[in-house]
């Protein structure tokens, strides 16, 4: 009994402690924003709470690749696992780019809401920037859902926590204009989140391809992206 809580501590703790670091990343945006004024993070926090709002309910969705995969694995299917992570990318992608879309274009949802049309306006500022950050966040959380299904949380972990202090730090060069950037502002602290997100997602990418014991599930083989019928889903899930 112990040796099996000891096994599901080691799984758990890496995964909340990287769960945390990612709330923090929402933390200290907002907290950055506060230094460009209080309509700054009006507008700006109000952009942050809709576009987590949104992670947290599409993360949700594809996090299904977890149990899914773990199942698999404990059966010893290899390749049924690698095609439960590939159809968790590939409908990762077909979540995240209306959505995105809809950010690009959040200031005429936010004035039928109701929201003051300055409001709107800077909010709509910030989830432009980031809007591109929400396809490689969903595809993350595949990949981390993955990870943990094969008991490696640990660089789940570490990569979450390097890409927070990367975003802390691109936070503030941007929205001032050091190091030769242009000072931008609210849409600095989008930009700066955009990049750390696919920063995480590359590295996660780059570290499973790179491991000769991931080659045998094949989750980045293009000859293996083909269009998946429904039959061809429910024969290899289900």
């Amino acid at each position: 009994m112990f040796s099996e809580i000891k096994k599901c501590l080691l799984l758990a703790i890496p995964l909340s402690l990287a769960q945390l670091a990612q709330g923090a990343t929402g933390f200290v945006d907002t907290v950055m924003m506060g230094w460009l004024g209080s309509q700054t993070i009006a507008s700006g926090g109000l952009g942050a709470s809709i576009f987590g709002f949104c992670l947290l309910l599409f993360t949700g969705i594809v996090s299904a690749v977890s149990p899914l995969a773990a199942q698999a694995y404990g059966a010893g299917n290899q390749e049924k696992v690698g095609t439960i992570v590939r159809l968790g990318l590939g409908i990762s992608l077909i979540l995240a780019i209306p959505i995105a879309l809809l950010f690009c274009n959040g200031s005429s949802l936010l004035l039928l809401l109701g929201q003051d049309a300055n409001t709107a306006a800077l909010a709509q500022t910030y989830l432009r920037a980031i809007a591109l950050g929400f396809i490689p966040a969903l595809g993350f959380a595949v990949l981390k859902s993955f990870l943990s299904a094969l008991l490696q949380p640990r660089l789940v972990m570490v990569t979450v926590v390097l890409g927070t202090l990367l975003n802390i730090a691109a936070n503030y060069v941007l929205m001032f204009g050091k190091l030769g950037f242009p000072a931008m502002g609210l849409a600095g602290i989008g930009w700066a989140s955009t990049f750390s997100l696919w920063s995480m997602f590359i590295a996660l990418t780059v570290y499973i391809c790179n491991k000769p014991q991931f080659a045998v599930y094949g989750i980045f083989q293009p000859s293996l992206y083909k269009a998946f019928t429904l039959r061809d889903v429910r024969l290899n899930i289900l």
